[in-house]
């Protein structure tokens, strides 16, 4: 029996079918949501083809796998030219092939197998996957009792040996990189009050295992990125990758919420400053540049000495057994925050990410995704769904603002975890004029007129969130926005001698859901 040796459990695909269900006509099997990197253009590998069902091989993070690198061993992969459609091996996305199916290989219930790469013809990258894309016969009928259908993977993941880094720029001037760049990513919910009768939770999703785990998320912090625990359960990472959180905080995480980063863990979003009168939701404009500049959205907690109070019933990860719900407590999945540092002493040593090998910070490269992507949730409440469309999620502005000297008075400067007063914020008229604090402040908007922000708002996607069991959540939609195609962001800035500079993106929504 083969095995596969440095890469993550296989998940397996189950769905619950009648006897009588077939991939064509009109009692149907189940369809089940195509992984990241699909093949959608080729020999119907469409959403929402019953036919078709998936596996994926991801390798373990330091690891890389490319199709070449998998075998199913009861099976013979074709040559060009010689697929039951007469096509060859090579298709549009890259490296992949057929398999031969007979009786002997016991998949005599398929008529094809497609093994490929992910990322296409990116497949070299240390992130890329391997997907089973398993073509059953189109006259297949569920039986009336459970039916497996086993295929014996086999392969070595390799260790990951990135492309090396460029030489070093001997011309730049190295005195104007900031010792530290933080980027953040927010959302902030604009026409959301909590006076209303129903909460948003929000968690995240990564396409790739090596984002979710990566050093330079601020969510991964650093004793748990040595493998080490904090001393209370109070700032869980990003996802328990190092299976240590939930061997010490048993009572807490047993629902197995902290072990999936596909999405992650949901959090509150309880924002009470949106209603303070800084925007002006009816003609979707921000009323003050100070507003909109100084708002933030880390979640306003409330203060409680039975944590177990702070746990709405409708919370999507809410346990019985749970004491409290430390999630909630110091994370904000409403918000994707990194940090690269040009010192290799900060951190003691962690998110050390040279500027001579990395000049700037590219979206698809070592630290940031291409995508940010979203779970928004009304959770279990019974009145209530969120339904994907335009017309229920909103993203009507995005904005980037570049604060290249944190230091010298800009206005993250006083950017601190709690805001001032709205009528002390609108009355500094040195944030609103830009003038005698940061002249070096930068703003990059994208709306219904221009597109300029890190992130792309014309090629948003919201979808209906499908839970594991196949079954459609009309509770959740998934978010995904996509940086800029071929976003990069020179870490050289205008000042020398910087200690500290933030990039931060705030992307403004409104969000309608239904009342049932």
């Amino acid at each position: 029996m083969a095995s596969l040796i440095n890469c993550q459990p296989v998940t397996s695909y189950t769905a619950e079918e009648f006897a009588g269900d077939m991939t064509t006509g009109t009692n149907l099997l189940e369809i089940q949501t195509p992984p990241t990197g699909f093949i959608s253009t080729n020999d119907g590998g469409v959403v929402g083809n019953t036919s078709i069902k998936y596996l994926v091989i991801k390798p373990l993070p330091g690891y890389t796998i490319d199709r070449s690198m998998v075998s199913i061993s009861t099976l013979t992969p074709l040559i060009d030219g010689n697929s039951p459609n007469g096509q060859t091996n090579q298709h549009p996305n890259g490296r992949d092939q057929y398999w031969f199916m007979d009786e002997a290989s016991g998949l005599s219930d398929m008529d094809l197998i497609l093994v490929y790469d992910s990322l296409g013809t990116n497949w070299e990258s240390c992130d890329n996957n391997v997907i089973i894309q398993c073509h059953l016969k189109v006259d297949f009928v569920m039986p009336d009792s459970n039916y497996t259908i086993n295929i014996d993977l086999g392969g070595t993941a390799v260790s990951c040996n990135p492309l090396p880094p460029p030489e070093p720029d001997v011309t730049a001037d190295y005195s104007t990189v900031p010792n530290v760049l933080y980027m953040t990513n927010g959302i902030y919910v604009t026409n959301y009050s909590n006076t209303n009768n129903f909460n948003y939770f929000f968690a995240q999703y990564y396409d790739e295992e090596s984002y979710a785990s990566s050093e330079y998320n601020i969510g991964n912090h650093n004793l748990y990125l040595q493998g080490e625990l904090p001393i209370n359960p109070m700032t869980p990472p990003v996802y328990d990758f190092n299976n240590i959180w939930q061997q010490e905080y048993d009572n807490y995480y047993n629902d197995g919420s902290l072990n999936s980063f596909q999405p992650t863990y949901y959090t509150y979003y309880t924002n009470t400053w949106e209603e303070d009168g800084m925007y002006n939701t009816g003609d979707n404009t921000i009323n003050t540049t100070c507003g909109q500049l100084y708002l933030r959205n880390n979640p306003a907690f409330p203060q409680l000495t039975d944590w177990s109070a702070s746990v709405a019933p409708e919370h999507p990860n809410n346990n019985d057994n749970y004491f409290y719900n430390p999630p909630d407590v110091f994370r904000n999945h409403s918000e994707y925050k990194y940090a690269f540092s040009n010192n290799n002493y900060f951190f003691s040593g962690l998110r050390y990410l040279p500027v001579e090998d990395y000049p700037t910070i590219d979206a698809g490269g070592p630290a940031l995704p291409t995508a940010l992507t979203w779970y928004i949730s009304v959770g279990d409440n019974p009145n209530y769904n969120l339904i994907a469309g335009t017309e229920f999620v909103d993203v009507w502005k995005i904005m980037t603002i570049s604060d290249p000297d944190v230091a010298n008075g800009s206005e993250f400067a006083q950017d601190g975890n709690a805001p001032l007063p709205p009528s002390i914020q609108c009355n500094l008229s040195l944030y609103e004029s830009n003038t005698g604090v940061n002249p070096n402040l930068e703003y990059y908007i994208s709306d219904g007129s221009e597109n300029n922000s890190d992130l792309d708002i014309n090629n948003i996607s919201i979808t209906q969130v499908i839970n594991s069991d196949g079954s459609v959540n009309n509770k959740a939609i998934k978010l995904r926005i996509p940086f800029k195609s071929g976003l990069s962001i020179s870490r050289f800035g205008p000042i020398a001698n910087v200690t500290t500079a933030f990039r931060r993106t705030k992307v403004f929504i409104n969000i309608y859901p239904t009342e049932i």
